[in-house]
């Protein structure tokens, strides 16, 4: 796996459980976030589940420095880091990634997507607030 970067966050799993924390590690060549219970559970493998980034969109809320969303497939998965500055990282990170699979998705025909989502040009950051 061709990891261009790992590290804590949380991830909010439902009202009942709240923020869990989880060791996330993104693989740019697959274009996937995978996530474990613990950084000692990604040493063994034991993958706790991933998300694929190809046509996804991020989002960020001003308000909070903390948060930010990650929307594919219809489905919206909401991410905290320990502070902006962590935030910005893994956001540039994630864009990255989802530029190069987004970009691969627009030169293969629908057929051969497996049906990703469909993106439009432009910005792939929604910088408008996941509670509104």
């Amino acid at each position: 796996m061709a990891s261009i970067m790992e590290g804590p966050l949380s991830k909010w799993t439902n009202v009942m459980k709240g923020w869990q924390y989880r060791w996330f590690v993104l693989d740019y060549n697959a274009g996937l976030l995978s996530y474990y219970t613990s950084k000692d559970k990604m040493m063994r493998g034991s993958r706790r589940g991933c998300v694929r980034l190809r046509g996804a969109v991020i989002g960020i809320d001003d308000e909070d420095d903390s948060t930010f969303t990650i929307t594919v497939d219809q489905k919206t998965f909401h991410f905290q880091a320990r502070d902006a500055d962590e935030r910005e990282k893994w956001i540039h990170a994630l864009e990255e990634t989802i530029l190069r699979h987004t970009l691969q998705l627009q030169h293969f025909p629908a057929s051969e997507t497996n049906n990703f989502p469909e993106v439009s040009e432009g910005s792939y950051r929604d910088d408008t607030s996941p509670h509104s």
